[in-house]
């Protein structure tokens, strides 16, 4: 966990305005969409049509559900409190409402962890041009995520077992968020290995507190998994969990586009030190250069885009379109693109290799990493929204500049204000 930082008085007062800023705009934001769109966006329509099935008191479950319905319960139990109000208002105002509870954990655990104040940070959090949409809007991302932020800020508080109840709580709106219980627990092993516990007994007995309420919901999710057979209550739904290369080189594109500003900074710095490490050692240069040449063209070469609904840039009579797609499909279409892709994608590991070796929290970043891109990796649909825990943990525990802050708050915001009009209009969504 981060040291704690001295802040002058100045950087709490501005720390105060960001930390108001983000809820201003997440407020302002739902209050605009929700006006601009009085009908149904993309999965709108499901997600409603879900909760009107159990409102209407149908049999059995939705068959067109690949989610738990804890956020579809939510929203029709508090229509049944007050029927008369639009059930897409209702729906969308939920999803607000948890993430404006999400902006307050986000800063809280940011806080704690990192030792100085959050304001900024949750700015840049609320910004966010992949999460920005879907705060205002019928989906579960936002509320799941804002669940998992919350559990996480009680786990940091110690209070392990509310945190594991919160995050059940975020595993029956998204199954996916369970995988932030086993983050927890390799957190908590981690910890106790830095202080150097002497013998396994000791370690066990350091560690068992923070880990077993966590281990029990894991435990508790395998279970239900193996005695019904699985972890969705429909049966039919849109992504079987199989690898999707273009998921890779999408994560490429995402990086590229969200840390613009940080990528032109330091390409400007590239030649000089390439022509440097030439010099001085030139055949290390040349065959490092080589390999990764040919990891770029390796890249390339097995770029795919099988899924059907990441194959059309529009539809017919529809002036709505998924940008999404628009950069795999010209990538499926022009091979010199494959490789252009490929050298983005090597290019981006290797700088972010560097620059999680210079993190101060690199194990517990690369652990979180890990653990929100392991769903990802078993997702054959590509969604930039399916990003977003990892980009947010990145965000938890990342030391970044107040310049970096900046620009990307600049970035980011610039971003999310060209893009709002065009959602509100429905004319596309990331």
């Amino acid at each position: 966990m981060g040291s704690p930082i001295d802040t002058p008085a100045s950087d709490g007062a501005n720390s105060r305005v960001c930390l108001a800023a983000a809820f201003v705009v997440t407020v302002a934001w739902f209050l605009f969409y929700n006006h601009s769109r009085p009908d149904y966006l993309v999965d709108e329509p499901g997600h409603l049509g879900n909760i009107y099935h159990f409102l209407e008191g149908k049999a059995g479950w939705p068959e067109a559900m690949p989610m738990l319905p804890g956020y579809h319960f939510i929203v029709a139990g508090l229509w049944q409190l007050h029927p008369p109000c639009k059930l897409l208002t209702l729906a969308r105002l939920v999803s607000t409402i948890c993430t404006l509870v999400g902006l307050a954990a986000f800063a809280l655990a940011w806080r704690r962890w990192q030792g100085a104040p959050a304001g900024p940070s949750t700015l840049l959090f609320a910004l966010l041009p992949v999460w920005q949409p879907f705060t205002g809007m019928a989906y579960t991302d936002a509320p799941a995520l804002s669940f998992v932020l919350a559990a996480w800020a009680m786990h940091l508080a110690g209070h392990r077992a509310t945190a594991a109840v919160i995050l059940l709580g975020a595993v029956c709106i998204r199954q996916t968020a369970l995988v932030w219980a086993a983050f927890f627990v390799a957190w908590e092993v981690l910890r106790a290995r830095s202080t150097g516990a002497a013998g396994l007994r000791a370690f066990l007995r350091q560690v068992w507190p923070g880990i077993r309420w966590p281990l029990a919901l894991l435990l508790l999710a395998a279970a239900v998994a193996l005695a019904v057979g699985r972890f969705t209550v429909g049966t039919s739904h849109g992504n079987p969990a199989t690898f999707n290369p273009a998921q890779l080189h999408f994560a490429g594109l995402l990086l590229l586009g969200l840390g613009l500003p940080l990528w032109l900074g330091a390409a400007r710095r590239l030649p000089r030190w390439f022509v440097l490490h030439l010099r001085a050692q030139p055949a290390r240069t040349f065959g490092l250069t080589a390999a990764f040449l040919a990891v770029a063209a390796a890249l390339g070469l097995t770029f795919a885009n099988p899924h059907e609904w990441n194959r059309a840039l529009s539809w017919d009579g529809c002036s709505f379109t998924l940008l999404r797609n628009w950069p795999l499909v010209w990538i499926d279409r022009y091979p010199w693109l494959r490789f252009v892709s490929g050298l983005n994608l090597a290019a981006l590991a290797v700088a972010a290799i560097v620059w999680l070796r210079r993190q101060p929290d690199a194990r517990v970043f690369a652990c979180a990493a890990a653990c929100g891109v392991a769903p990802v990796a078993v997702s054959s649909l590509v969604e930039p929204r399916y990003f977003l825990p990892s980009l947010v943990f990145g965000l938890v525990f990342a030391r970044l500049s107040r310049r970096a802050t900046v620009a990307l708050g600049c970035w980011w915001g610039a971003l999310a204000a060209l893009h709002a009009p065009f959602v509100a209009t429905g004319r596309s969504l990331w």
